[in-house]
């Protein structure tokens, strides 16, 4: 199996392990310290496949800043290989902010 999906950043999307692994990387050498607390969370699935879904508050600190909360919301495909659970889809999002309750689109 491999993996593809979308991160928070512009820059962010892969279609390979090969192509996400530097992301990943990144996201680690950047932080001086992350955690992340899950919400909403949503698990179903169907024989060898499952999906999540869930708001993430992802906390980190970066070298010389103070610790930030970014709210991101997430879903995850996974596959069973039979012997362990591997994530095959990952889409992060971060909320328009410029986007009012009950509107489909921001005044910005």
């Amino acid at each position: 199996p491999e993996i593809s999906g979308y991160g928070a950043g512009l820059d962010e999307h892969f279609r390979n392990r090969k192509e996400y692994a530097p992301l990943l990387k990144r996201d680690l050498m950047q932080a001086t310290s992350i955690s992340l607390a899950f919400t909403d969370l949503t698990i179903s699935g169907n024989g060898p496949v499952a999906w999540i879904m869930s708001g993430c508050n992802c906390t980190f600190a970066t070298e010389g800043n103070d610790k930030q909360t970014m709210r991101v919301r997430m879903t995850l495909g996974l596959i069973n290989t039979g012997s362990r659970w591997l994530i095959e889809q990952i889409h992060l999002s971060v909320p328009n902010t410029g986007q009012a309750p009950g509107q489909s689109f921001s005044d910005e």
